[in-house]
């Protein structure tokens, strides 16, 4: 047999011993996150049946309260737009200037280019997917609200 054989037995047992000891610990941690991100979430789905009720009871409210929501919807889908619009011209930029000769640029370019455009991809993401979980818990609560008053969708 082979020597590397030995070692990667050698080092397997002690990895195998640890690992065992370490799992019980890392169970209960899951499992205490576990406990109070459902904690958390059952406060916020009885703060948003509570505004349910509220809007249902007051017409007007629900109406504002709709309204109000549509224009964050819209602000987030402006938002996203520029920054995909953005995205796309920062795009056409690094390509241009790929073409130019390097001294032709007082700075390098495709890596300024490249930084701006990884940051404008992660706020894109964080402002999509924040829309997107806006608009899922307005409907929620409309559809709540529509349950209680009776209305059917």
């Amino acid at each position: 047999m082979d020597s590397s054989f030995w070692w990667g037995l050698a080092v397997a047992i002690p990895l195998g011993i640890l690992t065992n000891l370490v799992t019980p610990f890392v169970q209960r941690q899951i499992a205490a996150r576990s406990s109070v991100a459902r904690e958390r979430q059952e406060r916020r789905r009885e703060a948003e049946t509570e505004l349910a009720v509220d809007l249902a009871n007051d017409g007007g409210y629900f109406n504002s309260w709709l309204m109000c929501q549509h224009a964050r919807h819209v602000r987030y889908s402006v938002v996203f737009t520029t920054f995909i619009v953005a995205l796309s011209i920062a795009a056409g930029v690094m390509t241009l200037s790929s073409s130019m000769p390097r001294n032709a640029l007082p700075f390098n370019a495709p890596v300024l280019v490249l930084i701006v455009m990884f940051v404008m991809i992660t706020t894109a993401t964080a402002w999509g997917v924040a829309l997107v979980s806006d608009i899922r818990k307005v409907n929620n609560i409309v559809y709540e609200v529509s349950f209680i008053r009776g209305w059917k969708l």
